[in-house]
């Protein structure tokens, strides 16, 4: 689009809803049918606590909005990354990320 529109600048893209990492988690747990049986958060965590790119730049100069929610787009992400990788891989994967701590 910044091309088609001669803008060269930087633009934020995104839904413009405030998300945390737990909400970005509880959707895909959601979807996947999945819950962790204990959540634990540690303490000296640093960085953002949540996130919310402010696309206003886009819109104004590009015309550009968002056409999709935060949530459809994890479902899709996930849908991806699902039918791209081994299902038995993935669950390996997932409980030995969250539990190898």
């Amino acid at each position: 689009l910044t091309c088609e529109f001669g803008k060269n600048d930087v633009f934020n893209i995104g839904t413009e809803e405030v998300n945390t990492p737990l909400t970005a988690c509880e959707v895909i747990w959601d979807y996947m049918g999945w819950r962790p049986q204990e959540i634990k958060f540690i303490p000296e965590m640093t960085g953002p606590l949540n996130r919310i790119a402010d696309a206003s730049k886009a819109k104004r100069l590009l015309g550009w909005e968002p056409s999709i929610s935060f949530s459809n787009g994890v479902k899709k992400t996930v849908d991806w990354y699902v039918n791209s990788h081994n299902i038995n891989s993935v669950n390996k994967e997932l409980k030995e990320r969250m539990f190898s701590r």
